[in-house]
């Protein structure tokens, strides 16, 4: 499935209470105030359509008793390291530093949205994964049992989001968990 339908309601997609069994689909019934009992999985970067798309999972986690988020940063090895490599060579060592950069880099801005989720009264996790995208958020639900995952889009035509390897068009052709996109829409007169 790749969009919110009514199959996934009730106890077994994790959703209880008041509206877990109305509405059309998952996100209607949470905003109705059920409890949610799967977390909401959150692709996010720190890019512009990433932080729309947390804007949505704070609403969504607000609105809804019992919710929390997992922000997932997800970062591709380099090409040429993405292999098992043995722990004494020169390139684990490289690729070991380099996960350390990229950690240290992107540590500040994870903490800095996982405080705006917690501020909302909503509870949060963060983590980094070192794979592809949309392999790693569909990971990432299933270890947690989420049913919704959340990701953001300047809102590329599906030409381009396929040419481009973009995760939202990835995720919504492959993903077998539900993906909620949340399109950017940028400041007024700002064109993309």
């Amino acid at each position: 499935a790749t969009c919110l339908t009514p199959r996934r309601m009730g106890n077994d997609a994790g959703v209880e209470g008041p509206g877990a069994e109305s509405g059309p689909g998952t996100a209607e019934a949470l905003r109705k105030g059920a409890v949610m009992t799967h977390p909401i999985v959150l692709g996010y970067d720190g890019s512009a359509c990433s932080s729309a798309a947390l804007d949505e999972a704070i609403e969504l986690g607000r609105d809804t008793r019992g919710a929390s988020v997992v922000l997932v940063y997800c970062h591709e090895p380099p090409p040429g390291l993405s292999c098992a490599l043995e722990p004494g060579c020169a390139a684990a060592k490289e690729l070991r530093d380099y996960e350390r950069r990229i950690e240290t880099e992107v540590e500040p801005m994870l903490t800095s949205a996982a405080e705006r989720v917690r501020a909302a009264g909503v509870e949060a996790e963060v983590k980094l994964v070192w794979d592809d995208p949309p392999r790693a958020l569909q990971s990432v639900a299933h270890e947690r049992g989420s049913h919704v995952i959340v990701v953001g889009s300047h809102g590329e035509g599906p030409i381009a989001g396929a040419l481009g390897r973009r995760t939202p068009f990835e995720l919504l052709h492959h993903s077998d968990v539900p993906v909620l996109v949340v399109p950017y829409r940028g400041d007024r007169g700002e064109q993309h």
